[in-house]
C-alpha cells in the first residue's frame, strides 16, 4: 500500500532457523558444517605410462582453509580404461608432494589410496571413487592431486578408451568425465 506523507506503517516479520553457523565455521565442538566446496571437473582425456606414481593431468583440487583446525573432505571419481589383461594400476592422493590416505611402508612397496585390475578381455571401462577426510593443520592454500601407477609401466587412460578409441556411437566409445572435490569441514 502507498505512504503517504506524514504516515508512517509497522511491519511485522518473523525469522525462524534451526542454527546459523559463522561463514568461518561453527567453534569447536559446535557440530560444525561444510564451509565452502571447491572441485575440478575433468572431460578432457589424458594417458599415464608410469610403473611409478606419474601425476593424472588435470586431476588436482585447491582450497584455503578458514581456520588451521579445520578438515578437508575429499571425493573423487574418475573412470579409467587400460588394454593389457590381467594387469593392475594404482592410484593415490596427495596433499601438495605429500601422499595421504595410503598403506603402511613394507620394504620397497609402491603405497596408494586404491586400485583396480583389467582382468579378462582389455580395454572396457573402470570407474573407482573413493572419499579421505583430511586433516592439513594450515589456513593457506592447499592442493591435492591424484597419481597414477601402472602395471608394467603400460598405459592407461582416462576418460575414455585406451585403444579402439572409434568414432562409433556404440557405448564402448563413450568418453567420462572425472572429478575430484575438496570441502572444509568447520568441526
Amino acid at each position: 500500500m502507498p505512504v503517504k506523507h506524514g504516515q508512517s506503517y509497522k511491519i511485522m516479520s518473523t525469522l525462524k532457523v534451526n542454527s546459523i553457523i559463522p561463514t568461518a565455521g561453527a567453534p569447536t565442538g559446535g557440530g560444525g558444517g561444510i564451509t565452502q566446496i571447491k572441485q575440478t571437473v575433468k572431460s578432457d582425456t589424458t594417458t599415464v605410462s608410469s610403473e611409478s606414481f606419474a601425476d593424472l593431468s588435470g586431476m588436482t583440487v585447491s582450497i584455503t582453509p578458514t581456520n588451521s583446525s579445520h578438515k578437508v573432505f575429499i571425493m573423487s571419481h574418475m573412470t579409467f580404461c587400460h588394454q593389457d589383461q590381467n594387469h593392475t594400476v594404482a592410484f593415490r592422493l596427495l596433499r601438495g608432494s605429500t601422499p595421504v590416505c595410503i598403506g603402511d611402508a613394507s620394504g620397497s612397496r609402491l603405497l596408494g589410496t586404491g586400485a583396480f585390475a583389467q582382468v579378462g578381455d582389455g580395454d572396457h571401462p573402470f570407474t573407482v571413487s573413493f572419499q579421505f577426510l583430511d586433516s592439513p593443520g594450515v589456513d593457506s592454500e592447499v592442493t591435492y592431486k591424484i597419481q597414477v601407477a601402472t602395471e608394467g609401466g603400460d598405459t592407461v587412460a582416462l576418460n575414455k578408451r585406451q585403444v579402439g578409441d572409434g568414432g562409433s556411437t556404440s557405448p564402448k566409445n563413450t568418453r567420462y568425465a572425472s572429478t575430484i572435490t575438496a570441502m572444509e569441514v568447520s568441526a
